[in-house]
């Protein structure tokens, strides 16, 4: 059965007689926020144990083997709820055949999909079965994005006029997961800054990157590697005359890393948080991006970001001392211990 996704947003508890639901759709961030809407709710009425898996590290067997393990309530009389990341079709008709069968089941299964094809017969039982539920996301329209925005604001305490958040919403893409980033960002720059930012510095510190496709000095310096720095620095910022350039690529590659280790504390496997980045990281990219992943603390990437904004409002004020800063700052990283020096 097919329902929208602002009908499970603001109705939840309608949904709570279901044990099968399923998330689908190229606005991942609204893929999540719905399955952690239907389990925070059942969670909260009654005590689940929570089980995470990614379809893609299955193979035959093992979901029919996990979903007859958890089919009972344990000792404790808890119930079980399976959230799996649907990765790969390739384990289709095993599930079907569970959930089709599985009349007297006991645990909630609630299933995370990127875009699936409307031939794909997971969607397929799901759209024609009463006793599950489908909800696709689509991207944010207006109305959700700036209620989005608002919130995540609210939620802060931090404050502008209906007008302002307006502005800040129409500058923002229209997927969740990379509304999400930029929001964070502006809560950070709100809670360092001294004094309120005006909405107009705001909008100067969203992504500036439109490509998704850091340039290979970028990755570069993340790794540490000094051998041609000046004249790497030179040529990428027209021998110093366009410093914030730079400065907004490492704080946009940084925030990627960051958001990739959060989804990995959520339960996300390496492979799928990095999947799930909009724009992708490229193949090319794809190893490297893994170390610095790998490498880096999240105190540690949160750390650095802040000395980054700190000279990021220093350019956007006109500071006589933005470059110095910036480039004190590219010294004290390329030198520190804690951080990956090579690749």
């Amino acid at each position: 059965m097919i329902t929208k996704f602002d009908t499970v947003e603001n109705n939840p508890r309608e949904f709570l007689k279901y044990k099968n639901y399923l998330f689908h759709g190229s606005n991942l961030g609204k893929v999540g926020d719905g399955a952690k809407i239907i389990s925070d709710l059942k969670i909260s009425i009654q005590k689940f144990t929570i089980i995470k898996i990614h379809s893609d590290e299955l193979k035959k067997g093992d979901f029919l083997e996990i979903a007859t393990r958890y089919n009972e309530a344990d000792i404790f009389g808890n119930k079980t709820l399976i959230i799996v990341n649907l990765n790969s079709e390739k384990l289709n008709a095993e599930i079907i055949n569970f959930l089709t069968q599985s009349k007297t089941r006991e645990f909630t299964i609630i299933f995370k999909s990127d875009q699936l094809s409307p031939r794909s017969s997971i969607r397929t039982f799901f759209e024609k079965n009463e006793q599950s539920i489908l909800v696709p996301c689509y991207e944010e329209n207006d109305s959700e994005k700036l209620k989005l925005v608002a919130g995540c604001l609210k939620k802060e305490n931090i404050s502008y006029s209906t007008s302002e958040i307006k502005l800040l919403s129409d500058s923002l893409s229209n997927k969740r997961l990379e509304i999400k980033n930029e929001i964070e960002k502006i809560i950070i720059l709100t809670k360092t800054a001294k004094e309120k930012i005006p909405i107009d510095n705001i909008l100067n510190y969203i992504s500036e990157s439109t490509d998704g496709n850091p340039s290979d000095f970028v990755f570069s310096i993340i790794s540490k590697k000094k051998g041609f720095l000046v004249t790497d620095l030179n040529r990428f910022t027209d021998y110093g005359k366009d410093n914030s350039k730079l400065l907004s690529y490492l704080i946009d590659y940084l925030f990627r890393i960051l958001m990739v280790k959060q989804e990995i504390n959520e339960g996300r496997s390496l492979d799928s948080a990095i999947r799930n980045l909009r724009p992708p990281i490229f193949f090319k990219y794809r190893k490297l991006f893994e170390f610095h992943v790998q490498s880096f603390k999240e105190n540690e990437i949160q750390k650095v970001l802040k000395n980054l904004y700190t000279c990021k409002k220093k350019f956007l004020s006109n500071s006589w001392s933005s470059d110095p800063c910036f480039l004190l700052e590219l010294i004290k990283f390329l030198n520190s211990s804690s951080l990956p020096k090579n690749s």
